[in-house]
């Protein structure tokens, strides 16, 4: 069994040593609220994104919010406050009643976070929970004939190719690269950083770099039109989009799982100190957003990928990432990657 594999964190363990008082808070009804008159929730709800308006997280946030309102029986609004670690610094510092909630992006908001070290870390947050997932990708340029990760790898560490790419230093696809170089011999030396999918798959295309971790739908249509070829997905399980072109997963392969780091969720958190009654019913209603009809019609219009998973789930990953990460990779030496 990999060491990634879903465990009990001791935030998971300590919510339900602890729950018993909590017994009889589910329902929209009855939870306490803010205005102390039971009710919950009471007032307008802001949901904060750290991404500009137009972007895919955007457009997911503007999407579930009527979903949310109409779940609720209050307004729902979309605050950008890009970038995300800005975002994610705001809502640390708001007031724990409910109201205001944060769609994020993890691992990126972790791995930021563990670099800028702003003052507040994201465990500091409330899981809520999870409503989209997509995966990472392997993806070459075919014109060099690799036949799948070994191969790869074996080319790096025979110096035929010495360059790999992705978003960004610190971004997750740069920590994936350097995890795949740490951990399984993909001995590149410089880690070539594009500021979009668009950008990086045209760089891979054209030969400016022979491989990278890539998102899977921003690679897709190379993939499809037979200008980039995808060695396998770094996920354990296939997302719709992998599974329809017949791509196997890294676990496929024989490798042990690295989700943590290789796959993007879309989480949802709440400012420290939410209640726990608070942040279940907050579970409760994302879930019925995200099984919603509506939610679906939008997934199957974008390229957005629904996948649930409650707070426990979300909490768990968080804390991997947060607590393990440092001691596998060196965070403070990303920098003299590029």
């Amino acid at each position: 069994m990999s060491r990634y594999t879903k465990h009990i964190s001791r935030r998971s363990a300590l919510r339900y040593t602890g729950s018993a008082a909590a017994v009889g808070l589910t329902g929209l009804a009855g939870c306490m609220g803010d205005n102390g008159d039971g009710e919950f929730p009471s007032d307008d709800i802001t949901i904060v994104i750290g991404y500009p308006e137009g972007s895919s997280t955007d457009a997911a946030a503007r999407n579930l919010a009527p979903i949310v309102s109409d779940i609720t029986g209050q307004n729902v609004a979309v605050q950008n406050l890009d970038p995300q670690p800005r975002a994610g610094g705001e809502v640390a510092g708001m007031e724990p009643d409910g109201h205001t909630i944060f769609h994020s992006y993890t691992p990126s908001l972790v791995t930021a976070n563990l670099v800028e070290e702003p003052g507040w870390t994201v465990p500091d947050l409330e899981p809520l929970g999870r409503i989209g997932i997509y995966s990472t990708v392997l993806a070459v340029n075919p014109d060099h004939g690799i036949e799948d990760p070994e191969d790869l790898f074996g080319r790096y560490q025979d110096g035929e190719f010495t360059q790999t790419c992705g978003l960004g230093v610190a971004h997750p696809w740069h920590i994936a690269n350097v995890f795949l170089r740490d951990q399984y011999g993909m001995e590149w030396d410089t880690f070539v950083s594009y500021d979009s999918g668009a950008e990086q798959g045209a760089g891979i295309v054209g030969n400016e770099v022979p491989a990278g971790v890539a998102g899977d739908f921003t690679i897709m249509d190379q993939y499809e039109s037979g200008d980039v070829d995808i060695l396998c997905s770094l996920a354990s399980e296939q997302t719709p989009i992998v599974e329809e072109q017949g791509i196997e997963t890294w676990t496929d392969l024989g490798y042990d799982e690295m989700d943590f780091i290789t796959n993007f969720n879309h989480d949802y958190f709440a400012p420290p100190g939410t209640p726990d009654d608070i942040a279940d019913q907050w579970e409760e209603i994302l879930e019925e957003a995200h099984d919603s009809d509506e939610f679906r019609e939008h997934e199957e219009e974008t390229t957005f990928m629904r996948g649930w998973a409650g707070r426990d789930e979300v909490g768990d990953n968080v804390d991997l990432l947060h607590n393990d990460l440092p001691d596998m990779i060196d965070m403070d030496g990303l920098e003299d990657d590029v």
